[in-house]
């Protein structure tokens, strides 16, 4: 029996979110839609904040190096071809890193920003 005719309410389950949504192509059309838990998302937030805390005044090259694993380890996890829709909570998760890299690197140079 397909899932759809036991729940049409969202539930959360190994980190993801499944939500039951209209398919934006069509009026009566409805799928299952797949994406990171929001507990999810604050965690790997906390982790980047952490880590960038932790690692003081490194040059970009080691930043970039010890950011990398966490980074790809979260989303490959979370990425599911065909499956999940993670491209938005992919793009939040760039836009957060690079105000948290952006803040990092102003605040260890000396000079203001003119941004």
């Amino acid at each position: 029996m397909p899932l759809s005719c036991y729940t049409l309410e969202s539930f959360d389950f190994l980190g993801f979110t499944f939500r039951y949504d209209q398919s934006p192509f069509s009026k009566w059309g409805r799928f299952w839609n797949v994406f990171p838990k929001a507990k999810s998302q604050k965690k790997i937030r906390q982790k980047i904040k952490s880590k960038l805390k932790s690692i003081g005044h490194y040059p970009a090259c080691k930043v970039v190096g010890e950011l990398n694993p966490i980074i790809r380890g979260w989303m490959n996890y979370y990425k599911i071809d065909k499956v999940s829709y993670t491209q938005i909570a992919f793009k939040d998760l760039e836009d957060y890193l690079r105000n948290r890299l952006y803040r990092y690197y102003n605040r260890k140079s000396q000079r203001k920003s003119s941004l």
